[in-house]
């Protein structure tokens, strides 16, 4: 199986497309991190074998990518 090992608090989101890592078709595994809307995602130590904790999030999250430049 695969295993999630975050570094940092945005290294990254793994989209369970079919539901065979997770058990959650379209579930989502990232670091957790306090904004994260408990009604939809938990801390789940399947996925918290990196220094940061990992969370599962249901298929009604969605993220995307945001940066500041300057």
């Amino acid at each position: 199986m695969f295993s999630a090992n975050f570094r940092w608090l945005n290294d990254g989101v793994f989209v369970d497309t079919d539901g065979t890592y997770t058990g959650t078709v379209g579930g989502k595994v990232l670091p957790w991190q306090d904004t994260l809307d408990p009604a939809h995602c938990q801390v789940d130590d399947r996925f918290s074998i990196g220094a940061v904790q990992g969370a599962l999030c249901d298929e009604t999250t969605s993220f995307m990518r945001l940066s500041f430049n300057k």
